[in-house]
């Protein structure tokens, strides 16, 4: 039970980390207009966003349960697309394409996340 708590922990901490260090390079990016300047720049973002809140939803299931943890993810993943539309974030030409990108690397960082979990914490369960 103690090793259980420990590798949530991890998991806590490690989404935690992911999360500091997606604000500071956010911050900056937005700051500097490294979002214009390099417009590859959205992809690791997308797909180190998609791990921390991942991480931080992994850290919360109490079993290997694929179907909360996808449901999850889908609600997050998207809920934040519609949360920049709602803002009236400047949005580009293509944005349906933009936004199906995002939702794929999304998809991409929460499938790092996933694999790593089943590997460490879920095969302890």
């Amino acid at each position: 039970m103690l090793k259980l708590l420990v590798m949530r922990l991890a998991w806590f901490f490690t989404a935690l980390i992911a999360s500091l260090v997606l604000a500071t390079v956010h911050y900056v990016a937005l700051t500097q207009y490294l979002y214009w300047t390099y417009r590859w720049l959205d992809t690791p973002m997308h797909i180190l966003g998609g791990f921390a809140l991942a991480s931080l939803l992994i850290a919360f299931l109490f079993r290997y349960r694929p179907l909360y943890f996808v449901t999850g993810m889908l609600i997050i993943a998207v809920g934040w697309e519609v949360f920049e539309f709602a803002l009236g974030l400047p949005q580009p030409r293509d944005y349906v394409l933009d936004t199906a990108y995002d939702l794929i690397n999304d998809t991409i960082g929460a499938g790092i996340a996933f694999i790593l979990a089943h590997y460490t914490l879920w095969r302890s369960v």
